[in-house]
C-alpha cells in the first residue's frame, strides 16, 4: 500500500453518520467510564440512552466528555487487540466486528452530535472546544484503521470462508462487512510503515483541521 493510495480514505465519516443516521447509542460502557460519568457534573454528551439533549449541550461539556470516552475506547480496544493476538482460534465474526462497533459507538455518537452542533450552532467557544478535541479523536479512530491485530483477524476470517454457494443471507452480509472493513483499513493506512505512515497521519490530521475552517 503506497501513500497516494491510502490517502483516498474519507476521514471520520463513520462518526458523523452515527448521529446523522439517527442511530442511538449501542456501545458498551465500561466500569471505568461509568465511574467517570457518575462523577461528571451532568455532562449531556455522556447521556446517550435517548436523543441528544440539545438544550443542555454547552461547549464546556465537550472536552471533558471526549476525554472520558477516548480513554475508555483506548482501554477497551487494547484489550480486544490483545485477545485477538492470543485467542484468534476462538474468534468468529461476532467476536470481531460487532465488538469493534460497540467499542467505537460511545465516542462516535458524542462526536457526531458535536459535529452537528459545530455545523448549525457554531460559535467561538464551541469551535475552540471542537478544534481542541479533533486531533485526539482523529488519532484514536486512525488507530482502528491501522490496527495490525484487527486487520490480521479479519484476513484470517476471510481466508476461512468456503464457497458462496448455499450460505445464508446473514453470512453473506457478514462477508460483505468484512470485505468493506478490510478495504477501509487498506485505504486508512494499515499497510504503511515508517515515514510514509507518519506523513499519511499528518495529512489526515491536516485535512480534518481544514474541514472545520
Amino acid at each position: 500500500m503506497r501513500l497516494h493510495q491510502a490517502l483516498q480514505v474519507v476521514m471520520l465519516t463513520a462518526s458523523a453518520s452515527a448521529f446523522s443516521s439517527g442511530r442511538m447509542f449501542t456501545g458498551r460502557i465500561s466500569k471505568q467510564t461509568f465511574l467517570a460519568m457518575s462523577t461528571a457534573i451532568a455532562n449531556p454528551f455522556l447521556e446517550q440512552e435517548t436523543t441528544p439533549k440539545f438544550s443542555k449541550l454547552e461547549p464546556q461539556f465537550l472536552t471533558p466528555a471526549v476525554d472520558v470516552l477516548l480513554e475508555d475506547m483506548k482501554t477497551q480496544f487494547e484489550q480486544l487487540e490483545k485477545k485477538l493476538d492470543e485467542d484468534f482460534k476462538e474468534a468468529d465474526y461476532d467476536s470481531v466486528l460487532p465488538e469493534v462497533e460497540k467499542i467505537r459507538s460511545p465516542l462516535e455518537y458524542a462526536w457526531g452530535v458535536a459535529g452537528h452542533l459545530n455545523g448549525v450552532k457554531n460559535g467561538d467557544e464551541l469551535r475552540a472546544a471542537y478544534e481542541a478535541s479533533q486531533p485526539k479523536v482523529v488519532q484514536s479512530f486512525t488507530a482502528f484503521a491501522q490496527s495490525k491485530p484487527l486487520y490480521d483477524a479479519l484476513v484470517k476470517l476471510q481466508e476461512s470462508w468456503s464457497d458462496d454457494d448455499g450460505i445464508s443471507f446473514k453470512e453473506r452480509q457478514q462477508r460483505r462487512a468484512i470485505e468493506g472493513s478490510l478495504r477501509a483499513m487498506k485505504l486508512g493506512g494499515v499497510g504503511l510503515e515508517g515515514v510514509e505512515k507518519e506523513r499519511f497521519n499528518e495529512i489526515r490530521l491536516r485535512l480534518a483541521e481544514l474541514s472545520t475552517n
